[in-house]
Order: C-alpha cells, then structure tokens, then sequence
C-alpha cells in the first residue's frame, strides 16, 4: 500500500512513525517504508505480538532524520508472505522515538562509556555536567554519533569522576584510554583515588586543538593497590574565569602491552583477540577459529584447552589465521623471538608473521620446521633482523605449501615473547564450584547468587562458542541479561580474576 507525501516529511523532531494495527491470527510484522528521490528507501519493520486485537506498532527512523526528500510512504503486511489476510490500520502518526536502539546490546566489560549503547560506569563527580550529544567533527580519530559533552566548572579542580565502587584490579587491564577534544589548549590530568592506597596523579598537556585526540594513562605501576576511582581533570589546576565545554569518548580501560606470555588459550581473556581464517578455502574468510581440550598432553605442552586450525581444501598455500590484538607485542632487546606449541599429524613448514605495525610494519613470512607428528612440539621464530616497532596482529600458517585433498586439523597453542613461559598456575588446585542460577530456565535476565569470587562470567553455547563476556562487580549477586540469546541451554562459567575458571553451572534459556 502506498500514500503519497505532497509535502514531503520532516524527521529532525519527531523521527519515529507510530501505527495502529488490528492484524488477524498467523499475521507476523509490518513494514514501513520512507522513499527519497535521492536516498532511496529507509525501511523499518515491527513485530505484530498481539493478534486479534488493536496495537500500535513504532517504526524508528531516527537513522535516516537527516533526509529531506522524503515523497511516498510504503506499508507492507507480513512482506513475503502470500497471505489473503484483512489487516485494520488507523493513526499513523509522527512522534519521539520510544525505541531503544540498545535492547539486548551486550555489555563489553572493558568499554567503560561510548555514550550510544555501552554505559557502563557510575560518575560520582561531574555526573550533572556531563551529556551525551551528537559528536561536533566526525573524524578518522573518531567516526562515532555520539560522544560526552563535559562543562567544566569555573574552578581549577573540579573533575569527571568515575566510581567502580571495589578496587579497580590493574593486573592485566591498566591503561586508562579515552578520546578527548578541546577547544584550548590545558593541562589534563588522570588521578587514581579512593580506597586506601596513596592517590596517583599522572599528567600531560592537552596541545592539538579542535580535533579528537585519543590519550592513554599507565597505570601499570599500580596493580595490587585499592584505588576505587578514576578521575579526570581538565584545565587541572589552573584558574578560569569561563566554563569551558570539553568533548569525551570510547573512555575504557586496555590491557597492557604483551612482554611475555601473550595467549594460552585458558581464559576468557585469551580467547577475547579472536582468531579468524584468511584464504582457506572451504572455510570462509573470517571464520572464527575454535578452541577444545588439548587431545595429547605430553611434557612440552600439558595445557588443558588449546586453539584448533583446520585447513581447508581449495584454499591457497599460505592459507591461515590471524588475530588483531587488544595491545602491542613489545620484543625485548637481545632475545627479540617468539614461540609457540605446534601438534599436527604430519611434518610441515609452520609460518609465523607479526603484523600491525605502528607504520603498518610487518616482518614478513618467517618460518620454522615442525618435525615430530602427533606429538607437540615448541618452536621458536626469530625476529631480530626485522623492525623493532610494536606489532598489534599475529598471523599463522600451517603446512605452508600445500593445499589439503580434505580438511586437516591441526593445534596451536602458548604463543610467548622471548621464550615465555605461558604455564597457567595452581589451576590443578582449584575446585570448580556450582553456580546457583536463578531463575532457571529464565527468560530475559538470568541473576547468579554465588558470585562473591568471580570477575568474569561467560556463556557458552554446548558448543563451546562464547556468547557473551560479562564483567563481576564483585557483589554477591550478579545479574546478566540473557534477552539476546535463542531458546536452548548454555553454561556460564565464572572466572577469578587469575583467569582461573572457579565455578560452572547450566542453565536453559526460555
């Protein structure tokens, strides 16, 4: 069905288009449809839940409020379906979106605040000065919609606080990062506060105007204090007479560079950088590369869980994999080498490239001779003679070479700087305990009531593909919201923050 907008329609106030619908039993959605003669079409579509009986419908075209030319407007009843359905509609009306754009939006537990779907802090400082707006320059710095307006009061200490409500634990994720843009030129500090530790004040000087910059505090130094705050300030110390306005984004917290073991494949730490094929042939490109139990423990690798490569037919001779890490590999002076734990079934060339550089350096294809079938074995790549930058990409190349006539799987696992040792300790002394899931099955949120230990949860599927990362405040109950997963059981493992797995337990999803 199709009206005609003679005078256009105006999206910039009111972006959603709301509708009355009295569709019959077995109706499933209706769609809308906006036509620009220069945009083409915007479409939304909302779900019919209430058969037989008057609903309204929303339709949010916040997305596309910047288009003018808007001159027809589309409905489609169950699009696809050949139905001889009646549907009743009435009041199709402009109005403000009530549609969350972030509904069943996992949360990325080491993404503090993106100002769109990811708001995971508290501020306890500053909270009543600080609004998310549309971002004043798109850029390559940062290309996002919506980014934090900061109003910096008319005094030289007054700060953006962020509250974590525990002790913020440093031992791995220690670089406080976020994007900033200012209009003058300042100082800015980052201070650690609260808890009982003496506070820390890192400080630079903010020098390029009018434009994103994106800024990282250290605070490796730090890890094993209680700090239960960061703050940020500013124009730090210094008097004004004027309330400026500072623009901030993508504020997290990064993990610090790898200097030894950088994947072992144990934690859900590890298997964050996910790993993906490139030219492999039956298997798509960037597929994820799975993980299971290591299928022959020996004395050279007695890990319990390792990463699985399968090669596929059809592919090229350096099909492989790669995974973007979250931070840098920094190779040592005098020992600049990586290692990792091969198994496959026949002797082959092992290819081992470091990517990613800061000027997109790379060390080219280095290889190795894997020479003990079905039985694992450590090899060692030498990287002296190539640039001496931080590589940010590890990729991998099984039997350079050669191309299967079938699938072939092979095993990787501890991925070292300079011969590090990537042993996870004391796991054998851990008994797993039972979470207590409730309420089970459940349907949107799902609580945990033993939770006191664990840092991070993780749901699998009986697949063992994660699903979602969810970081513990520590409290004793942990709620998740499970709103985005399909009908079926999963597990949920629970981790302390060693990375150790300290509690399991099954649940089913309604």
């Amino acid at each position: 069905m199709t009206a005609l907008l003679t005078n256009g329609i105006d999206l910039s106030e009111y972006p959603q288009l709301n509708l009355q619908v009295r569709a019959p039993a077995g109706a499933t959605s209706v769609t809308l449809q906006l036509v620009s003669a220069t945009q083409g079409i915007a479409t939304r579509t909302d779900d019919i839940t209430t058969p037989g009986v008057w609903e309204e419908l929303n339709f949010d075209f916040t997305d596309f409020s910047d288009i003018t030319d808007y001159e027809q407007v589309n409905l489609l009843f169950d699009p696809g379906t050949v139905t001889s359905f009646t549907y009743l509609f009435d009041n199709l009306r402009q109005a403000s979106s009530t549609v969350d754009p972030c509904e069943g939006v996992t949360p990325v537990f080491n993404l503090l605040d993106d100002f769109e779907c990811q708001r995971n802090v508290t501020y306890t400082g500053g909270a009543d000065l600080l609004t998310a707006v549309n971002n004043p320059e798109i850029s390559l710095v940062n290309s996002s919609l919506k980014v934090g307006k900061y109003a910096d009061p008319q005094d030289e200490w007054s700060a953006l606080v962020l509250d974590f409500g525990q002790p913020i634990d440093l031992s791995i994720y220690n670089q406080f990062r976020f994007k900033a843009r200012s209009a003058k030129e300042a100082p800015l500090m980052v201070k650690l506060q609260g808890g009982t530790s003496p506070v820390v004040e890192i400080w630079t000087n903010i020098t390029q105007i009018d434009e994103w910059v994106q800024y990282n505090t250290d605070f490796s130094a730090h890890a094993g204090e209680n700090h239960t705050q960061v703050a940020i300030f500013f124009n730090a110390g210094v008097a004004h007479n004027t309330a400026d306005d500072y623009y901030i984004d993508d504020i997290r917290w990064r993990r610090g560079d790898y200097t030894a073991c950088v994947l072992n494949f144990e934690t859900p730490l590890d298997l964050f950088p996910n790993w993906k094929y490139f030219a492999n042939g039956s298997i798509v490109d960037d597929t994820p590369i799975t993980y299971a139990n290591n299928p022959a423990p020996n004395a050279v690798n007695g890990s319990s869980q390792v990463a699985v490569f399968i090669e596929g037919t059809g592919g090229e001779i350096f099909a492989g994999g790669y995974s973007n890490l979250e931070a840098p590999i920094i190779l040592p002076a005098g020992n600049r080498t990586m290692s990792m734990h091969v198994l496959m079934d026949h002797a082959a060339r092992v290819v081992f490239k470091l990517e990613g550089g800061p000027n997109n350096e790379n060390t080219g294809d280095n290889f190795q001779d894997y020479t003990t079938p079905n039985q694992w074995q450590a090899l060692t790549w030498d990287f002296s003679a190539n640039a001496d930058v931080p590589y940010t990409r590890i990729a991998v190349i099984f039997d350079f070479d050669n191309v299967p006539t079938e699938e072939k799987t092979y095993y990787f696992d501890n991925i070292a700087v300079a011969n590090s040792s990537c042993t996870v300790t004391g796991v054998n002394d851990i008994s797993i305990e039972r979470l207590r899931l409730m309420p089970n099955p459940a349907t949107h949120e799902l609580t945990i009531v033993n939770a006191e230990e664990v840092q991070l949860f993780e749901i699998v599927d009986l697949m063992g593909r994660r699903l979602t990362l969810n970081q513990s405040l520590g409290q004793s109950t942990a709620p998740i919201d499970i709103s985005g997963l399909t009908p079926g059981m999963y597990i949920v493992n629970g981790y302390n923050r060693d990375g150790q797995l300290i509690a399991n337990g099954k649940f089913v999803k309604k």
